[in-house]
């Protein structure tokens, strides 16, 4: 994947490459490539249409398990396509700024979750890596 997006930076990881286009190239999120636990949603379901579901299709009674677990969840009897497993990133925001008094708008060394790093307890789920300083909210 990280190919596909013609990184031609030293990364390891998609999330990594993320973070450097982000800071580099593109400021669209719609740009970016997917984070990492994302595309493992999409793969999951990829293999289960695949594998199970076409995989089957010429038996006469096939056995296709439920999809749940697959990249997909069930809600209120339907399946719901489970794009990440994380929380959403502004729970975690909402979580850190209401930790932080700062009236000024969390910059410099005089505010607390900054000089803390507080920003560093939920960035590496998120694909940061972690004490990554070139990014600061």
């Amino acid at each position: 994947m990280i190919f596909l997006y013609g990184s031609d930076f030293p990364v390891n990881t998609l999330d990594e490459l993320r973070l450097v286009l982000y800071t580099k190239r593109c400021k669209k999120l719609q740009d970016l490539p997917p984070t990492s636990n994302t595309l493992r949603s999409h793969v999951l379901r990829s293999a289960y249409v695949g594998g199970h579901v076409w995989g089957q299709a010429a038996k006469i009674a096939p056995f296709i398990p439920p999809p749940k677990g697959w990249g997909w969840t069930e809600n209120g009897g339907k399946l719901d396509i489970e794009w990440s497993t994380l929380p959403p990133i502004w729970d975690a925001v909402r979580q850190l700024l209401s930790k932080c008094g700062c009236t000024t708008g969390c910059s410099g060394k005089r505010c607390k979750c900054w000089a803390s790093n507080a920003l560093y307890d939920f960035l590496p789920l998120y694909g940061v890596p972690e004490r990554e300083t070139s990014v600061r909210i």
